[in-house]
């Protein structure tokens, strides 16, 4: 089966589609298969025919099933919530996957204009994004009232671009119509992009500001941390949990992170254009506009960028435990696979689907990491020209690297400068490097600078690279 694809989520090892081309338009949904193998669509019966909502969130529901049984089960799963801000004449629905039956189940409401102080259940407003907060389902981008005095139907209906909706705690879709809060100001601009719990409270990103609700959900304080940010995109601002924080780039090209009190510019080193989405898996960051990838690799206090080519950029990346997923901006020309701490190449059979748009996947426990064509990829890792005290001769002493990985070391070379002829040391490690290891090697001694290679084969991840030299005492 064969479908434009224009929005994805994932759920309980599932892949949600939804496609609005003619022809084809609807929601699809397929099991994420173990291998690099093309998933098998099934479409689902939805409300949304014609394919025009989005997946705004992931959210809690419970479910209770009085139907089937004796007794009342009742019971709590992870859904995809299926909504719109713009879209008011289809009705709201969610995706699981039944427990019990490891099958698809859609739920969905007609009641979207909950009126009810009390709280109006089975209910679902319309909006643009979702998160879950503690018990409370939060819905940001929302549809409200026109007129706070008034009824809200669907005759007084207004969008608030920069509004959040509390539902009642514990019952994600019950709905008092005064649970809401607004950041900054009611500016056509001033959509809420993404909303991510923190440890300080609830990080909301919107086209021109970043505020944070501090607190708890029932308990905060309204603070607006930075203002006149540009445009992120709803697919542009994700949590990192392993920096502990948030992440956004914008349509400048700056990528951002915050953990909620500082925020830190992490592109300074690269230039980015037409930004499109980002993503994080473990200790990798994936920023990608229409044309490239770029992966920031986390370590110590900082971390590096690299560039992963021949792949086209991606309009929305989501992780797994096992796969990076993305719709292509554009057809793609290879795809890439991802171990948690090393990549490489792969060819064009690791494209999950295929059709106007590519759904590509990155399978993080390959076995062909670091190959191309069946042979091992060579890469080599050089050191910037280290300077001796002024004038002074320093002597180079030793120098090596840490890695680990299933590759090997090749050579080591250490040289006076970076177009001096080279001085090579061919090393022979006693097997492949399975864990991490210091590899150390003898330097070239006295000179002015010095510059030294490490050259590797097949799959290696190179955390850092260490350099003693000592004039009159021996330093690192």
């Amino acid at each position: 089966m064969s479908f434009n694809i224009e929005d994805f989520g994932v759920i309980s090892n599932h892949i949600l589609a939804v496609s609005d081309e003619t022809g084809t338009a609807g929601w699809y949904i397929a099991t994420i298969p173990d291998s690099l193998e093309a998933p098998e669509w099934s479409q689902l019966t939805t409300p949304d025919t014609d394919g025009q909502l989005r997946i705004i969130g992931q959210m809690a529901y419970q479910v209770v099933d009085d139907e089937d049984s004796a007794e009342t089960e009742v019971f709590w799963v992870d859904a995809l919530l299926c909504n719109s801000s713009t879209v008011l004449d289809v009705d709201p629905f969610i995706v699981y996957i039944d427990p019990r039956t490891s099958l698809p189940v859609v739920k969905s409401w007609s009641n979207n204009y909950p009126d009810d102080e009390n709280g109006t259940a089975n209910s679902m407003p319309h909006a643009g994004r979702c998160t879950m907060w503690g018990d409370f389902l939060v819905l940001g981008d929302i549809v409200w009232k026109a007129d706070p005095d008034q009824s809200f139907t669907s005759s007084n209906e207004s969008r608030y671009r920069h509004g959040l909706w509390f539902s009642i705690p514990g019952k994600t879709d019950t709905w008092d119509p005064i649970d809401t809060v607004f950041t900054g100001q009611k500016a056509g601009a001033n959509v809420v992009q993404g909303m991510l719990p923190l440890e300080p409270g609830l990080l909301v990103v919107t086209c021109t500001l970043v505020a944070l609700l501090q607190g708890s959900p029932d308990d905060f304080i309204y603070r607006e941390l930075r203002e006149g940010i540009s445009n992120c995109g709803r697919n542009g601002v994700n949590k990192w949990s392993a920096k502990g924080g948030v992440v956004f780039g914008n349509n400048l090209g700056d990528v951002w992170f915050t953990n909620g009190e500082s925020f830190q510019r992490l592109d300074e080193a690269i230039d980015l254009e037409d930004f499109r989405s980002i993503a994080a898996f473990g200790e990798y960051l994936f920023v990608s506009t229409s044309t490239e990838v770029r992966v920031f690799r986390l370590y110590e206090e900082g971390g590096g960028w690299t560039r992963l080519t021949g792949v086209s950029g991606f309009a929305k990346m989501q992780v797994t435990n096992k796969f990076l997923l993305g719709i292509e901006a554009r057809d793609a020309s290879g795809s890439f696979i991802l171990d948690d701490e090393t990549y490489g190449l792969l060819d064009s059979d690791s494209v999950l689907w295929s059709a106007d748009r590519l759904l590509t996947a990155f399978d993080f426990d390959s076995e062909n990491r670091g190959v191309f064509n069946n042979r091992d990829l060579r890469s080599k890792i050089r050191s910037r020209p280290l300077p001796g005290g002024g004038h002074e001769v320093r002597f180079w002493h030793r120098f090596g690297v840490r890695a680990k990985g299933s590759g090997s070391v090749v050579k080591a070379t250490s040289r006076p400068s970076a177009d001096a002829e080279e001085r090579g040391y061919d090393t022979r490690l006693r097997g492949k490097l399975d864990r991490r290891f210091d590899y150390v090697f003898d330097a070239h001694g006295p000179s002015l600078e010095a510059t030294f290679d490490v050259e590797f084969d097949g799959d290696v991840s190179v955390e850092h690279m260490t350099v003693w030299e000592h004039g009159g005492r021996l330093d690192k």
